[in-house]
């Protein structure tokens, strides 16, 4: 695919633009990019890509990458001629959880407007403690597992009950941007199922707790889009093999001890452009 081959050959250039960061990316749809006017991206750091430069500087507080997913998909949809997106706001943020979306210090859903026409949402791992919870299972004591004597779950909802709570975001952006097309955005395969030992400090058990809870996670936003009508972007199949145990050159999420620009258990540059793709083949 273009786009995973330009940025994987990309030169890591500081860049303040506003606008998106320049690939090859393929062209899109005719259909797509003719009735994308404004597009709105919503998420949390695995959206944002947290630590990946260069970075959206109009965002002090969030810094979004410029060659994160979002961004990559807004050049997609602008490539052709005929093109009607004519603005684009990547209002995604590291550490952020859906109730970041209407408040906090960077309320996500002020970027909606009435002729907001797609909007893409990644976010509910925060909800759910899963980057704390990965963390314990790496020092062999994840929270739910009693044979390990680790500490008790967080008070944190359980990935199933994640639900509900995504089918009312989908209302909410609904009610604010009534023509959008909301594409919710599911979370990559961190691990492969077993781990793998010898490259990744994660024991096999504890690989496949940490998997578990993506895919009930992953689960939960799919059942919110099939009870709502938006569309899910299925991002844990396409990235088997892709996880943090294959070799960097291939690494969709980067490993416990970065070997790039990416935040440990974070998607790299090289996910985020196979992420674009993914996102656009759902659109188009």
């Amino acid at each position: 695919m273009r786009l995973l081959l330009a940025i994987a050959t990309a030169t890591v250039l500081t860049s303040v633009a506003a606008t998106p960061a320049s690939t090859s990316p393929a062209a899109p749809a005719p259909g797509l990019a003719s009735t994308t006017s404004h597009y709105v991206s919503m998420g949390d750091s695995y959206t944002a890509g947290a630590t990946i430069l260069p970075v959206d500087l109009r965002y002090p507080l969030c810094h979004p990458s410029l060659v994160n997913y979002p961004h990559l998909l807004a050049e997609h949809i602008s490539t052709v001629p005929d093109s009607a997106l004519s603005s684009f706001d990547d209002m995604s943020c590291a550490g952020n959880t859906t109730a970041d979306l209407a408040g906090g210090l960077t309320p996500q859903y002020r970027a909606l407007r009435p002729d907001t026409d797609l909007v893409t949402l990644g976010i509910g791992g925060n909800d759910i403690g899963l980057l704390g919870y990965a963390v314990a299972c790496l020092v062999h004591l994840c929270p739910d597992d009693p044979g390990t004597g680790g500490p008790a779950p967080e008070a944190t909802p359980a990935p199933e009950d994640m639900a509900d709570r995504y089918a009312g975001i989908v209302r909410d952006v609904r009610d604010r941007s009534p023509h959008a097309r909301v594409v919710l955005v599911g979370y990559p395969t961190t691990i492969r199922a077993g781990g793998c030992p010898g490259v990744q400090p994660v024991g096999s058990a504890a690989a496949d707790r940490i998997r578990d809870r993506v895919t009930r996670l992953n689960d939960a936003m799919r059942s919110a889009a099939e009870h709502t009508g938006a569309e899910f972007a299925d991002l844990e199949g396409p990235s088997h093999g892709h996880d943090a145990c294959a070799p960097p050159e291939t690494r969709w999420v980067e490993g416990v001890v970065p070997t790039g620009g990416s935040a440990p258990l974070h998607p790299t540059r090289l996910g985020h452009a196979a992420f674009a793709e993914q996102i656009a083949a759902l659109l188009e």
